[in-house]
């Protein structure tokens, strides 16, 4: 066997482990030993499975290093801490989404590379967003990954930028509002508004009565394609221009700059593309068949920007991970 063969066979295995993985995150696995390691035969009594057969499972699950045994009792490592459902970084949500329909979409690579055609609206019959609005479960579990990456980065940004220095802080596509609410409580005298569709922001209207910031935070329903509702000095894109080709995103940043003016400012909060990073270019491969979407590299956000009407003011780079806040204003 070749050097080269035993490559590519990885490829096929590495496959099959993905699908494991899912797998065991669907039957709840590391939520159960997390809670108490115990014995294959203990743990198929709880999950309602085949004793021999989940052994045989879980023992697929040490080989990856997600679990560990001794003496036939399985529990928990570093590494399956993550695939828990009260971990912060949110990859139990991000197995489940991969599992129930990115997955089913990449089986469709060929329509798109043939036709232009986006391969999960051919796969589930609608774009991506209408799936998750039609899919109350899968939308659920997005928007709880979402919210998870969001404490994280919004702890990240406030180490970076200061937002006390303006009065009105949008948020453009804010989903449930967990970025915009901790920017808030940590500048106490300035306003914000969440904007989304109509059926996100009843959840972030819930979130800052939550949080107890009715006064300052409110939600404002709409389409970002067809305009901006809503006035302010800072706008926050996170994560919203990687779902859209190019001709969507300039329609979106020129909506944004009618509601702006000389003073304002408008930040992107997105990760810069690099032609060597392997994980980043598989995020832009999803964001490719599911909605026409891509990551962008420095040049292709500067082309965005200037065909939108805007300039790049600062480049600030997150000292510990790929996200980046690319702040903007009126190039006229």
């Amino acid at each position: 066997m070749s050097e080269n063969f035993a490559i590519l066979n990885r490829y096929i295995y590495d496959s099959l482990r993905t699908e494991i993985v899912c797998h065991a995150v669907k039957l709840n696995i590391v939520d159960h030993l997390i809670r108490k390691p115990m014995s294959a035969d203990d743990l198929a009594h709880i999950i309602q499975a085949h004793p021999q057969l989940l052994n045989r499972m879980l023992r697929y699950l040490v080989l990856f290093g997600i679990l560990e045994e001794n003496d036939e009792i399985f529990s928990v490592t570093s590494l399956g801490l993550l695939l828990s459902d009260g971990h912060e970084e949110g990859m139990k949500e991000r197995f489940i989404i991969c599992s129930n329909y990115s997955f089913k979409v990449v089986k469709h690579l060929d329509h798109t590379i043939r036709t232009g055609g986006t391969a999960l609206e051919l796969a589930l019959g609608m774009p991506v967003f209408d799936y998750l609005k039609e899919h109350p479960e899968d939308k659920e579990c997005f928007m709880r990954m979402l919210n998870k990456q969001s404490k994280i980065e919004a702890r990240q940004i406030l180490s970076v930028y200061d937002f006390s220095c303006f009065e009105h802080i949008v948020d453009i596509g804010g989903a449930d509002g967990t970025l915009l609410i901790i920017i808030l409580k940590s500048t106490p005298k300035v306003r914000g508004t969440v904007f989304d569709l109509p059926h996100i922001v009843e959840k972030a209207a819930e979130m800052i009565a939550e949080n107890k910031l009715g006064e300052r935070c409110k939600t404002t329903a709409g389409n970002f394609f067809d305009s901006i509702t809503v006035e302010g000095d800072c706008y926050l894109v996170k994560y919203v221009l990687h779902d859209w080709n190019d001709e969507k995103c300039i329609q979106i940043l020129r909506n944004i700059g009618k509601r702006m003016d000389r003073k304002s400012k408008l930040l992107i909060l997105e990760k810069i593309l690099l032609s060597d990073d392997y994980f980043l270019q598989m995020d832009d491969f999803m964001l490719w068949i599911e909605a026409d979407g891509k990551e962008r590299n420095i040049s292709e956000f500067q082309a965005l920007l200037r065909s939108a009407g805007f300039k790049m003011s600062r480049l600030i780079q997150m000292p510990t991970t790929k996200f980046t806040i690319i702040e903007t204003v009126l190039s006229k």
